[in-house]
Order: C-alpha cells, then structure tokens, then sequence
C-alpha cells in the first residue's frame, strides 16, 4: 500500500487564522463579531481520496476522520476586518479509517491512530464581510500537511452563526490537487466539514 495521506489537517485553525487580505476594505465597527474571544474548540469530519494509476490498476485509497480538538487554548480579538489570535493552540487524538479501492472494489477498513499537538502560536489578517451571516478570506487555507505536502492556498468563504455568546464559524472543505512523489503522479481530493468555536469575553 502506498503511503497513507494524514488527513488530520491543521485546517480548522488555518481557515479562521490565516493571515489573509482583502482588496475591498469593509471594517463594519458596530458589527456583532466584534470582541474578545476565548478559544474553545475545533471539530473536522472530513475525507482525503488519492487516487493513482498503477501499471494497468486504477488504485485509490481513501481516508476518513473525525475529530474534537482538545487541550485548546488562546484567545481572538476581532476588531472590524481584522481578526488576531495569541497563544493559540490544541491537540488532536483521533482514529482515521483508511482503504484501498482497487478497479472500482473497495477493501477492507483499517483504522489508524492519529494525534497531534499544535505549539502555541500567534497571527493576524484580514477577512471580508458578505452577507449577513458570511466571511471571506481571500487568502483562504495556507497550509494542510499531508505526506509532506501542502495544498495550495485558495479562497474560502465561511459562515458564521452565534449561540449563546459563541461565535461558531462553520467552512465546507472542497480542494483538490495533484502530488508527485517519486515519480508517482497522484490526484488528491479532500472534502469535509471544519467548525471552530470562540466564546465571547
């Protein structure tokens, strides 16, 4: 079997994180969104599909994941279009489940362990208001480690609903790619769900 994309992305706290910029500025100082944050959570549901040709054999392997961020910390200010974040960070413990699919026949199911802690970190950027209940970052998802390969960075337009003083941003993940590893050409596809939660201070 070849190697097994990671799946368990840096994604969630990428798309509300990254350093983004938008050409159209739109700070809205009396909006809702505006305040102090404390982080609570992550949650991702998502799949990655690599898909390859291997001499006469169609061959795909497909990797499930879902998970809930945990030992989070940090804190947002949102002020205008400008989003920051200190001492940002959590950890991921989760089972990714994984098979091949060979000419259209799918294998069994294998489930992997999967954790990762990501080191505190700092950030700033830029989003844009559309709509009543949307934001857009131009700049998107700067990074998701997979097989030590990042896909590239593209636009994401998230929406945003507030529950009881949380701030919930909820993003449909739709990317897809090609990676080259030894030679190998390989078609990546990654789709999904990522929600972060902040709590107002």
């Amino acid at each position: 079997m070849r190697k097994i994309s990671s799946l368990a992305w840096l994604l969630p706290a990428a798309f509300v994180f990254a350093g983004c910029s938008s050409k159209e500025d739109d700070p809205k100082p009396d909006h809702p969104l505006n305040g102090t944050y404390e982080f609570v959570s992550v949650y991702l549901q998502a799949r990655t599909e690599m898909s390859y040709k291997l001499v006469n054999d169609e061959m795909k392997i497909v990797s499930d994941i879902e998970y809930t961020s945990k030992d989070n910390t940090g804190m947002v200010l949102i002020e205008g279009n400008t989003m920051t974040s200190s001492g940002f960070g959590y950890t991921i413990v989760a089972t990714m489940n994984v098979h091949s699919v060979k000419n259209g026949t799918a294998g069994p199911v294998s489930s992997v362990p999967f954790t990762f802690t990501m080191p505190k970190s700092n950030s700033a950027g830029t989003f844009k208001y559309i709509g009543a209940d949307s934001v857009f970052f131009e700049k998107g998802i700067t990074q998701i480690p997979s097989t030590g390969q990042e896909m590239p960075a593209m636009p994401n337009a998230t929406k945003y609903t507030i529950v009881n003083g949380d701030l919930i941003f909820m993003s449909e993940i739709n990317m897809s790619g090609t990676v080259t590893e030894q030679g190998q050409v390989t078609q990546k596809k990654q789709t999904g769900l990522a929600i972060t939660r902040l709590r107002k201070l």
